[in-house]
Parts: structure tokens; sequence; C-alpha cells
């Protein structure tokens, strides 16, 4: 009784928790990101409008064989093979540093960048990605951001297709749904450009879901053993290389103890041996550290109050910030954690209650609002035939992302109508479907209350929450089709659809004229087209490398894809005499132009026009001594995403020249053909459900 009561709290509080995304993502937006974001009048009338067409679908009994099923996911399969061959993001910071290190580490260099000892939650992702890019190594490949957005994205539908099959179990219907829905989700694709720990965080928590309802289905004991094992195995794995991902242990080690099905017993067993495989592995990950060539100098160590601090910084939403990452790091490790933590009270208090509540608010916005990939897509590159200039890429970024956001809408009110009728229907409902919609309710509640009230929010944090919400929306989609399919068809529902449908194509008209202002609202659009590398930012100047006496610095040839029109370099803090002895120029090596370029201490944005082609940058000092620099720097390892540095002439293994190519041009915030196009797509979906309703009532 204690069980089933605590299950059904559980449901009550997962519930509101989605409600409370749902109202967030209806009426809010995060500060930043791909916007502007439409309105509240487009967001609920274009989710009004998939929600009728998804009505009369289940009316209709809509059912996909083998046959159509296959071609479903291949059509999905074909959009994932184009999107990886035209689509790419450069490194930036985090994944610049891990991919660096990775290659330092292949290449038998273990001397570990500062940036790890600042964030060494870092440091087993890097190892990771060591040892499956090493082999690449031993055919003479060093380049691997072009390998890893296959790989990701291989692991990815693998750990979809075992999800799926592993669904079965429970239900044919909802392994059907979650398929559709994963395979075509918009926001894990994106994820998948860039290498981090995003999509292998997502697969891992995919095949643990899998082991678990495997679990729950078998009585045989062996092989419950087997599972256990691989899942504490995963598990471990899992919170080793995404941290935040501990909360889907102890939401593992709840759902055993209050879980109907297992025996004392086998129920300690399971939780002994997760608890038991994480502690060993986390101590064996020291070792593999160690062996890595890892130290970490924990005075540069970020505390653990600094992230809780930050979260709550009153000029913020809660994400990320520049100047409370480094606060009081001046200070020893003790002293700086206590101003830390006399910070955040000075915070809490003067927020006060009613503040408290309106920054949770921001906090949810800025990491539930908004469905599409929003913060960490920035510098994506889009290319031909797709686009015909990079500064396209930003305002087709945002039309995806609003085209995305009711269909985000969809799967919040799917989940929330599953935990409903999990709640007052539990009865009728087939049982197996109970249990994992227990663990999806209690995992996104972790996810949701830890971030929300205890840490930085960001949209990417998000993510480790989507197969459970996925899974709900999947079985409120067949809950809905399985009632929609025994209703009795009565006059009045036609006039109730008909009158739904009338106060979408109102919403849509509404939403149009609101937000049309955006199409007429110039912005600058800043579009990728190279980009050499990152700045090694948290580096104590370690790795800079000076401009030596009477030296010419010569890139390898590099080429642009596409157009470009502003060249970003910054040369550093230079004295003016020291700028007069400095020769800056640019080659292209096609058609012999070239371009002399003034120097300049400041970050400095040279606008020309450079076409695509094999270009060369060319930086001499005339000087008898060594000029201080911040655009050269040492990787110490081949893996470069930009061109390889000569100096006189001589290859300098590792030596990075940092510039960037964009395409920028003075745009409207929101193109207005795009915008059209998802207003009447919307406004298609609305004709296209009421024309499906008026063709059923035909037949009957």
């Amino acid at each position: 009784m204690k069980k089933l009561i605590f299950n059904r709290f559980l449901l009550i509080l997962s519930f509101m928790t989605l409600t409370v995304i749902a109202a967030s993502a209806f009426t809010m937006s995060p500060a930043d990101g791909f916007g502007p974001y439409f309105s509240f009048s487009y967001r609920l009338g274009a989710a009004l409008g998939l929600f009728l067409l998804l009505k009369q679908l289940m009316q209709g009994k809509l059912k996909f064989n083998r046959i159509i099923l296959a071609i479903v996911v291949f059509i999905a399969v074909l959009i994932q093979v184009i999107f990886l061959i035209v689509s790419f993001r450069p490194y930036y910071t985090d994944t610049g540093y891990v991919m660096t290190m990775a290659g330092r580490l292949i290449q038998g260099n273990r001397n570990w960048f500062e940036y790890f000892s600042y964030y060494p939650n870092n440091v087993n992702i890097t190892i990771f990605w060591s040892y499956i890019l090493r082999p690449l190594n031993w055919f003479g490949i060093t380049n691997y951001s072009i390998f890893v957005p296959w790989f990701q994205m291989l692991l990815l539908d693998f750990s979809i297709i075992v999800l799926s099959s592993s669904l079965i179990l429970l239900n044919r219907s909802v392994a059907k749904i979650f398929l559709l829905v994963s395979m075509y989700y918009l926001p894990w694709f994106m994820y998948t450009l860039m290498p981090y720990n995003d999509i292998i965080a997502i697969s891992l928590i995919m095949i643990i879901i899998a082991l678990i309802i495997r679990l729950l289905k078998s009585d045989n004991l062996k092989k419950n053993i087997l599972f256990g094992s691989l899942l504490a195995l995963l598990i471990f794995i899992s919170i080793a290389l995404r941290q935040n991902t501990v909360i889907i242990l102890i939401a593992f080690v709840i759902f055993i103890v209050f879980t109907q099905k297992f025996g004392i017993r086998f129920k300690t067993f399971l939780i002994g041996i997760v608890l038991l495989v994480t502690f060993l592995g986390t101590q064996g990950l020291h070792y593999v550290q160690q062996q890595a060539g890892y130290n970490q100098n924990t005075s540069l160590t970020t505390p653990t109050i600094s992230w809780i601090n930050m979260s709550w910084n009153p000029n913020t939403q809660g994400q990320i910030d520049g100047r409370d990452s480094f606060a009081y790091s001046n200070l020893p490790a003790k002293k700086r954690s206590s101003a830390l933590k006399h910070e955040l009270k000075e915070r809490l208090k003067s927020l006060g209650f009613g503040g408290i509540v309106r920054h949770l608010q921001l906090k949810i916005a800025y990491m539930f609002s908004i469905g599409d990939s929003n913060q960490d897509i920035a510098g994506i590159q889009i290319k031909r035939p797709i686009l015909k200039r990079e500064s396209m890429t930003p305002p087709l970024i945002n039309i995806l992302g609003n085209l995305f956001q009711p269909f985000y809408l969809l799967v919040l009110i799917m989940a929330i109508y599953a935990i409903w009728q999990l709640l007052v229907k539990s009865s009728q409902i087939d049982s197996s479907i109970f249990p994992i919609a227990v663990f999806s309710s209690l995992s996104i509640i972790g996810i949701f209350t830890f971030h929300i009230l205890f840490w930085e929010v960001r949209d990417r944090y998000a993510l480790p929450m989507l197969p459970f919400l996925v899974i709900l929306a999947s079985i409120g989609v067949y809950l809905f089709g399985k009632q929609e399919q025994q209703k009795v068809d009565k006059p009045v529902q036609n006039k109730v659809m008909l009158l739904t449908a009338g106060i979408s194509l109102v919403l849509l008209t509404i939403g149009l004229a609101s937000d049309w202002k955006y199409t007429k609202q110039n912005n600058i659009s800043y579009g990728s087209v190279y980009r050499s590398g990152f700045s090694l930012y948290a580096e104590n100047q370690t790795e800079k490398v000076g401009l030596n006496s009477k030296t010419i610095y010569r890139t390898d040839t590099f080429k642009l894809d596409q157009q470009a029109n502003t060249l970003n370099l910054e040369l550093g803090n230079i004295s003016t005499q020291d700028l007069k002895n400095i020769v800056l120029k640019v080659k292209r090596l096609d058609s012999n132009q070239s371009w002399n370029l003034m120097p300049s201490s400041a970050p400095k944005d040279y606008e020309n026009n450079f076409p695509k082609g094999n270009y060369q940058i060319i930086i001499e000092n005339k000087a008898n001594h060594v000029i201080p620099t911040s655009i050269l720097q040492q990787l110490q390892t081949n893996t470069l995403s930009g061109p390889t540095v000569f100096e006189n002439g001589n290859k300098i293994p590792g030596l990075n020249l940092l510039f960037s190519f964009t395409d920028t041009n003075l745009t409207k915030k929101v193109n207005s053909k795009g915008m059209l196009l998802i207003y009447i797509f919307f406004i298609f979906v609305v004709m296209m459900a009421i024309c499906i309703k008026q063709v059923d009532n035909r037949r009957k």
C-alpha cells in the first residue's frame, strides 16, 4: 500500500513538474539563443493545430506496418546523413580543450592544460575520446572533427533502436511511437556535431532504460543478474562521463526500493552492485587519470559552491557567468568557498521570497522553455547546396527553432496526458507500462529539481531528461489514440472540433500579426566560414608563443568553402612601436590576390571580399626582438582544426595561428519568407485535420 501511495505521489510531482515546464514553454523564452522567439499566440495556435491533426489521425486508427515503418525510419536516416554532410561546428572552448587534450594523449603527450584543474569534470570525457579516436591516429588521421559527428549519430541511432526493441516487451504501439519521435527529434541531431559528452550520456541513458525494461520483464534469475551487472557498469560509465547523470543512479535506487517486481534479496543485489561498481569504478578512475598523467591542481579547481552561487545571480537567468566563474579566485580555496557562501546568502537575502520565485521562473525559462538546441549551436556552418552564404545560417537556425517549438509543446502535452491517465485510470491501463512511467517521472523530477534549485542552468543540461520525456509522450500518444478509437462520434464533437480549429486559426493570425514586426527589424547576421581554433583562455600564458625576431610565419594552405567578408584577428596587447615592425598579409593562392592588413593591438575585424578559394596568412616580425602576441599558441599536438604553421619555411608541429573568417551581413531578425512558410505550414496542418474529419464523417 505504501509503495502504491509513493508511486502516485511521484506521478503527481511529475505532473506538476511537466505542467510548469509546459507553461514556461508556452509563455517564456531565455534571454539569449537563436531568438527572437515567436509569440504565445503562435505557440498555442500551432500546438493546437498539431493536437487536432493527431486527434484525427488517432480516430482514423492510423497504423504503421513494418514496410511503412521501415520507409519512415529510412527517410529519417537519410535526413541524418544529409545533415552530417552539410553541417559542421568548429571547436569552441570546452569542446576545443577536450579534443585538443585528447589529441595530446593519443600522441603520447600527458601534459594537461590548466583548464582541467579549473574544470576536472571534463577529464574523463577527454580520456574517453582519446581511446575512441586512437585508431584514427594509426592511419595518420589527426583531424578528428569529421569523424566524431558520424560516430555520435551512429551511437544515438543504435541506442534508440535498442530502447525501442525493449519497449516492444511493454507495448508494441508505444515502441513504434517512440522510434518515430526519436528518429525525428531535432535537438539531439544538433548535438552530434559537438565532440563532448551530451550524445554519449543520452545514448547510455537510453540503453540503461532498455536494460531496466528487460529486468522488469524477465523472470530468469541468471538473465536478471546479467542485466543488473550491465546496468551497474553503464550507470557508472554515464556518471564518469557526465556527472549530473548521478541523478539517474539516485532515481534507479529509489525505483528499485519501491518496485513490487523483485523480492528483498534481489533488490539488495541490484542496489548493492550498482553502488559497489560506481564506488570501485570511481576509485579506479583515479588510477586511469594518473596513468594519463593528470594531476589536479586543487588550488585552481572551481568549488561546488561557485556553481550554486552562480545559479542565484540576480543579474542573470541562472546561467554560467564569466565574472562568477572566477570570483574570488585570488583567495585560497577555503577562504574562496567562505566568500562565495557569504555572497550566496546575500543574494538570496536581497532577492527575498518574491525575487526567489521570479528567479526560479527565469531559470526554468532558460533551461526548459525552448525545445530546440539553443545556446550552444552558435557558429554552426551549413554548406552548399543548402545555403548559398554562411550569413544565412543564423536566420535558418531561428526558423528551425521556432518551427520545432510547437512539436516540443505537443511532446510535453502528451507526456502530461500520460501521467494524468496513469493517475486517474491506472486500473484500466496495461500494468506493464506503469513501472517505466514511474522511473521516467522520478528521473525528470530529479533533473528538474537539481538544476532549478541548486545548479546553474543551460538548455544542454536538460538533454538527459529527453529520453524519459519522449517515453512518457509515446505512452501519452498511445493512450490518447486508444481513447479516441473507443469514442462514439457525436454531432457535438464535430462542432467542438471545428470550434477548436477556428480558435487555432485565429491564434495563428494574431501570432503572425504580432511576430511580423521581426521581419522589419534589422539584425547583423554572423556566419562562420572558417575557424582555425580556439583561445586557450584558462592557461597562464605557458602555451602562448611570441613572434621571434626577423621571422616570417606562414600558414599552410587552407580553403574557404564559402565566400567571407570579414577576417577576425587579435594580435594582443602590442605596443605602437612593435606594431610598426609587424607585416600582416592574406594571400589567395588560386588567383594571386593578396591583402596587406594594418596590424592592431585590439581585436580587429578586417572587412573585405574574400571569395571561396585557397588562402594563406603571413605574419612577419621585422624587429630585432621577440614580440609577445596572443595570435600564436602551441597546442603540443597535431590535432589542429586550423592549418599547420611554418616558421621561416620550417614546419612547426602543434603551432596554431588563431583567426576566423566570417560572412557578416545585414539581415532582418526573422526572414519574412521563412516566417510565412512556418505559419502557412501550421494553417495547412489545421486544414488537413478538418479535411480528415470531414472525410471520416462522409464515410460514416
